[in-house]
């Protein structure tokens, strides 16, 4: 079993990253964990002028962030026709908002700090191989575009982008174009 994430055969980790031989003496904020999350939070406060440390157990990055499937989606593990269904309609639409300002600051993170990760926002392509599938994501879309109106995308097999999906299998596809990529180990190093 390859125990070495799969990002690393297509760009191999420095050997060369600075690390401390120690811990500083003093710091304002320690912030613990060096994967996305406590990175740009470091560098938030950084910016701020306020002295900050991460402290990492293994190595920046070791975590789910360079282990990830690389998408920068705005959406959440909960649908949003349930959040809509459970949090009514204004915060529904907050949480669209949250998700939709998450993927504009990854590009305004990669743009600023010149992160050369291969962020590509070419939006999000599920493939139906069953007509009842493709009815499904219709309904799917209907409902999500009745809500949010977003760009969903539904296609028959003939206009499906075959450069992506070069089957002649399939009953349909869609897309949402508020989704981005990236090759997630480029950006913890």
């Amino acid at each position: 079993m390859n125990t070495i994430s799969f990002w690393n055969d297509n760009y191999p980790r420095p050997t060369n990253l600075a690390v401390a031989d120690e811990l500083p003496s003093r710091a304002d904020i320690a912030v613990i964990g060096g994967g996305y999350t406590g990175l740009s939070a470091a560098r938030t406060l950084a910016k701020s002028g306020t002295n900050t440390i991460v402290l990492e157990r293994e190595y920046i990055g070791w975590g789910a962030s360079s282990r990830n499937g690389g998408i920068t989606g705005c959406g959440l593990k909960k649908g949003i026709p349930a959040i809509f269904k459970d949090y009514g309609k204004e915060y529904g639409h907050k949480f669209w908002q949250a998700g939709l300002d998450s993927l504009d600051l990854v590009k305004e993170l990669v743009e600023e700090e010149g992160i050369d990760c291969d962020f590509q926002q070419k939006g999000d392509l599920c493939v139906a191989y069953k007509p009842s599938h493709f009815e499904g994501f219709k309904k799917k879309l209907r409902g999500i575009e009745k809500i949010l109106v977003t760009n969903c995308n539904w296609s028959h097999p003939p206009k499906c982008p075959r450069k992506l999906v070069a089957t002649p299998i399939l009953a349909g596809c869609s897309t949402i174009m508020a989704w981005g990529y990236i090759q997630p180990n480029w950006c913890t190093v």
